[in-house]
């Protein structure tokens, strides 16, 4: 076809009158996008182990880190026969250890069904449960206080046709 008979069958169609789909169409997608959105989709797993292995590193990083060896003033310094040491400075005073705040997020997704208005595109009903737990310690003081955030919201998100 040439551009020309496209251009034709184009002007057909847009003299077609346009009707309203049925209702059973309605139905039909909404079944065939809760059927799809019952098993796990890609992202969200992929999301869940991207988070996870991010925490695990993370969590890693923490606990083999250690400040100390990477201090270049604590290296003794090198012997040299016949030159006399220099008197070693005063340590500097160590200052009061400072609060330590820790936090942890949980969340969970879920979907909850397909919203479809007035023929818009479909939309995705996701879930999302969130707890943030915040621990604050302050040793010189003797205070730890704790305290959980849980939230709770409900995302609507478009459906794309593949």
């Amino acid at each position: 076809m040439n551009d020309g008979n496209l251009e034709q069958l184009e002007d057909l169609l847009r003299e077609l009158p346009l009707r309203r789909p049925s209702p059973e169409l309605d139905r039909r997608v909404e079944a065939t996008w809760q059927a799809r959105s019952s098993r796990p989709n890609r992202w969200t797993v992929g999301a869940a182990v991207a988070t996870l292995a991010a925490t695990a590193a993370g969590l890693l990083l923490i606990l083999t880190w250690d400040p100390a060896e990477n201090r270049v003033g604590d290296r003794p310094a090198p012997v040299v026969a016949g030159v006399e040491k220099p008197p070693a400075p005063a340590p500097p005073e160590k200052s009061p250890p400072q609060p330590i705040r820790i936090e942890k997020v949980w969340t969970t997704q879920s979907t909850a069904g397909v919203v479809v208005h007035d023929g818009d595109v479909p939309m995705q009903r996701v879930h999302q449960q969130i707890v943030r737990h915040v621990r604050w310690i302050d040793e010189q003081n003797h205070v730890n206080i704790e305290w959980t955030i849980p939230s709770d919201q409900t995302v609507l998100v478009p459906l794309e046709y593949n």
